[in-house]
């Protein structure tokens, strides 16, 4: 994540000299709130118009200071923004992350890691500005002033570290907890069909309660530390260095080590000195925050993207004595030897849980054989990687997913598609009534088409992409008996093309057009 801090190096600089600027202006205004000071004190022919003048820059210098520095900082959050919202959605889509880890990533982690991360970054060069400013300052004055600021400072640092470990330890023990009380909510919550159906409501409740009230109480002990007897502390301490720094100043003034206007800058400048103990540790807190996300991030980003490599069409699959487990133990398929040829069709049938899916799902290598091999053409599935595979099979699934933009773009599935090839897709899957609401925009929830519908725009997909394998899985599953005859007898007389077809549904007429028919009966085949 450290490179995306100068990714976009125009805006990374100007965020950086507006950090140094901004503390320069603040100093600057310092340093002429002392001047004026002894002006109004020590003159006795005092210019009005002068000193309104003054004020006015030293107003000038604050809002050019903040606004640029405004400016500067939104602009790289956005470039920075832009970058790691363009390369996780491209890491993400090629990923099997979790919808709803991604909409979290997209909606929340990386704003997150932008604010507590790469701006804290910038807020460390702020703070060490303010310090060096504030040290070269006191310089000028006498070695006693310094000595007196380097000790206060100091002081400080060691107080603070002083609890440090302790609240880091906290504050991860109540991120722990809190990532707990997700883990159950989310189990829960995802079950609520079962759990009203079971009439599971109490115990899901009593669950829940437990998760709240440990997280809850682990909150209160850490506030009680934090709050309580650090910031009292603290509160004390500064009660005391403040006060300290009064008799200090009457001290040096009185020794002639400064005047009235240089103590009024001395105090000033002491907060810029004291305040970045507080802010770095705050800042390391920030910084330290984000580990988890950033790592996460870290590795979706760092996954090697596969490229698509030329790969023959026309070519037959074949299954090489393949056993598959889903555990890794007992054997869900066994000795599978199977030869899909190009330009056949066939039919698998089979009950449910037969085993009919991980077929399909061992073609488009959602699942790895246990042993034995799988081949496309003379090529082993294992040096073929996904994307190359899918440049030549198009796959309709018993759940259609549909993308945001126009019905022409859901059957294309692209943002030019060839206008032609969608409407002779349509009208093969007899959607062509649909033609008039092609250009509509649509969302991903698609509540104005019906089952069989989707189901088709699904198939019109397949047509559109017209490649040399097409896999059916219960494509027939939401369509009438009418449309699925018409539809399946379509598919059968496509010529040029390896069609695999699972279905419960058979109609002995259209079953005598495919080349075979393979019975899948508890993993084993029946050809």
């Amino acid at each position: 994540m450290k490179k995306y801090i100068f990714f976009n190096r125009k805006w990374a600089v100007l965020h950086f000299l507006a950090v140094v600027l901004l503390a320069a202006g603040l100093l600057f205004v310092a340093v002429e709130m002392g001047s004026l000071v002894n002006i109004l004190l020590y003159e006795y022919d005092v210019n009005l118009v002068y000193i309104v003048v003054r004020m006015v820059l030293v107003l000038f210098v604050t809002a050019f200071a903040l606004s640029l520095f405004q400016l500067a900082s939104r602009k790289h959050h956005v470039a920075v923004n832009q970058s790691l919202e363009e390369d996780l959605s491209l890491a993400l889509l090629r990923s099997d992350v979790d919808t709803s880890r991604v909409i979290n990533i997209l909606n929340n982690e990386i704003d997150e890691v932008i604010y507590k991360y790469i701006h804290t970054f910038f807020n460390y060069v702020r703070v060490v500005a303010y310090a060096l400013g504030a040290l070269i300052f006191t310089v000028t004055l006498s070695w006693q002033v310094l000595v007196y600021a380097l000790g206060i400072m100091f002081f400080n640092i060691f107080v603070s570290h002083l609890f440090a470990k302790k609240l880091s330890s906290d504050n991860k023990d109540v991120q722990n907890e809190k990532a707990k009380v997700l883990q159950t909510a989310q189990g829960f919550f995802g079950a609520r069909t079962s759990i009203n159906i079971f009439g599971a409501t109490d115990y899901s409740m009593e669950a829940l309660k437990g998760v709240y009230s440990t997280k809850n109480k682990r909150f209160f002990k850490a506030g009680v530390f934090s709050g309580a007897i650090v910031g009292g502390v603290n509160n004390f301490i500064g009660w005391l260095a403040w006060r300290g720094t009064v008799i200090a100043i009457y001290i040096f003034v009185f020794l002639q080590y400064m005047d009235l206007g240089q103590a009024v800058t001395f105090v000033i400048m002491l907060e810029y000195l004291l305040s970045p103990v507080h802010e770095i540790m705050q800042l390391k807190n920030f910084k330290d925050s984000t580990k988890s996300i950033r790592a996460d991030l870290a590795e979706i980003l760092s996954a090697k993207q596969q490229e698509v490599e030329p790969l023959d069409k026309n070519q037959d699959i074949i299954f090489k004595n393949v056993d598959f487990s889903f555990d890794g133990e007992s054997e869900f398929m066994k000795d599978i030897s199977l030869r899909f040829e190009h330009g056949k069709k066939y039919m698998i049938v089979g009950a449910s849980g037969s085993g009919k899916s991980t077929l399909l799902k061992l073609i488009l290598k959602s699942l790895q054989p246990t042993s034995g091999a799988i081949f496309y053409g003379e090529k082993n599935y294992t040096d073929i990687n996904a994307p190359t595979l899918y440049q030549n099979i198009a796959y309709c699934s018993q759940k259609i997913e549909m993308i945001p933009g126009t019905l022409r773009q859901n059957i294309s599935m692209c943002k030019y598609p060839d206008n032609e090839r969608v409407e002779r897709a349509i009208n093969m899957v007899n959607l062509n009534y649909l033609k008039e609401k092609l250009d509509i925009e649509l969302t991903e929830n698609v509540d104005n088409f019906s089952g069989g519908e989707l189901q088709r725009i699904a198939i019109a997909r397949m047509l559109y992409k017209d490649s040399p394998i097409f896999l059916f899985d219960e494509f027939s599953s939401a369509l009438d008996n009418a449309n699925a005859e018409e539809i399946e007898k379509c598919l059968i007389n496509i010529k040029d093309k390896l069609i695999i077809n699972i279905t419960h549904r058979m109609h002995e007429e259209i079953a005598k057009c495919y080349d075979k028919k393979i019975t899948i009966n508890k993993g084993k085949l029946n050809v």
